[in-house]
């Protein structure tokens, strides 16, 4: 099964201001970590960005 979704980026200041928004981000972030995706990268920049990448073999 090949999953690719390449770079999105989500500015931490939009979800601060969401709570919601954050926890659904969050939850989704889990449910891939359970289903056995691998994160390509996932780290945070310099600007305020979450920069992360599903990417499998």
């Amino acid at each position: 099964m090949l999953i690719s979704i390449v770079l999105f980026r989500f500015p931490l200041h939009y979800y601060a201001r969401n709570k919601f928004n954050y926890i659904v981000l969050q939850n989704i972030i889990t449910i891939n970590q359970i289903i056995g995706l691998n994160y390509h990268h996932f780290k945070f920049t310099t600007n305020d960005t979450i920069k992360y990448g599903i990417l499998d073999t």
